[in-house]
């Protein structure tokens, strides 16, 4: 099984064009998009300032609203792309994919409109003999968001539908801690609770994302794990799921 790998999109529509040349050439069997649709910058900002002045934060500033006004008109744009490829594109929100209560008001709305896009945010999907399953946003130990970003607790995957073995594929938009994979620049952008996923669920191969700078593959546990690199600075993987995982990262 061939997959087109992508993450990190963050509404830039103009890589779109370079990389259907791709899919025309490559013709992958499945298209795995591990979250960030929208790029979230006013809820983002505002969220982080507020934690660092130790205050409320405002979900009704101005450059919020104006963003929220956009963001469906991203998410349908771009999932409509996604589905036109004729082939299964198995997707989960990322951490700027807020609010949740939207996120998955919108995911009711398009369920029935996009046969090709299938949500796997814990909804587990057989495909190929293999069960691909997933957890989007960012997960973190102990803290919990669900307005100005999608993010989950270690208890939140804990009860997620999952899969486990050596016929399983995970998408997480969260990395593990890595020697690659989790790397931002200088920032560390993994999580622990991603590790233990690993540990306990061991899936041949996992797909993440989260991580912009951290384009690459290594290994963690049994587990194969693969981050294609932010889709917004033209990065994506190409990966043959046979009886060996070759992968191949490209730059558009």
């Amino acid at each position: 099984m061939k997959i087109l790998a992508i993450s990190d999109f963050h509404e830039a529509f103009d890589i779109l064009p370079l990389l259907d040349r791709v899919i025309t050439e490559e013709k992958p069997e499945l298209i795995a998009f591990c979250g960030d649709a929208v790029k979230g910058s006013a809820r983002g900002k505002e969220f982080q300032e507020a934690k660092a002045q130790d205050r409320k934060a405002e979900k009704r500033t101005d450059q919020i609203v104006q963003e929220m006004l956009k963001d469906e008109k991203t998410f349908l744009e771009f999932y409509g792309w996604l589905n036109s490829h004729g082939v299964p594109a198995l997707i989960i929100p990322g951490n700027m994919d807020a609010p949740k209560f939207r996120y998955w008001k919108l995911m009711d709305k398009i369920r029935d409109e996009l046969t090709n896009v299938f949500q796997i945010h814990s909804y587990p999907l057989e495909l190929g003999g293999l069960t691909f399953a997933g957890f989007g946003g960012e997960v973190h130990e102990t803290e919990w968001e669900d307005y100005f970003v999608c993010m989950y607790s270690a208890e939140d995957l804990a009860e997620a539908d999952l899969a486990s073995g050596p016929n399983a594929v995970i998408l997480t938009h969260s990395p593990p801690i890595g020697k690659m994979v989790s790397r931002d620049g200088e920032k560390e952008k993994g999580s622990f609770v991603i590790n233990k996923l690993i540990n306990d669920r061991t899936p041949r191969l996992l797909i993440c994302g989260h991580a912009h700078d951290g384009s690459g593959q290594e290994i963690i546990g049994k587990t194969v794990v693969v981050n294609p690199g932010a889709l917004k600075n033209g990065r994506f993987a190409l990966i043959d799921l046979d009886e060996n995982i070759e992968v191949e990262h490209r730059t558009l």
